[in-house]
């Protein structure tokens, strides 16, 4: 389930979005957070302007699981979702251009 806001030009002053909006003309912008284990998505679609936009985030993706006997693991599910929703977005990239 993806979660929507809308982000104001007030909110934000030159973020690392802004600026690839900026220097790239992209106007859909997408990345991700991560602590290595815990991934967040995220699709940003700036207004043709540059003012503002709205910003859609996925769920935490928990890349470790836990397999008996409570021993935590790397879940091979969640390293292919991750790693294809990567390369999905590598592969809209390179067509861009």
């Amino acid at each position: 389930m993806c979660k929507k806001t809308r982000v104001s030009r007030s909110s934000v002053e030159l973020n690392p979005f802004e600026l690839s909006h900026r220097f790239f003309r992209k106007t859909i912008i997408r990345g991700a957070l991560t602590s290595g284990h815990d991934w967040i998505f995220i699709i940003l679609k700036m207004h043709p302007d540059g003012n503002g936009g709205v910003y859609a985030e996925s769920e935490k993706i928990r890349l470790m699981a836990v397999f008996p006997p409570g021993v935590e693991q790397i879940s091979r599910t969640m390293c292919a979702t991750i790693a294809g929703i990567i390369a999905h977005w590598a592969s809209d990239f390179l067509y861009c251009y």
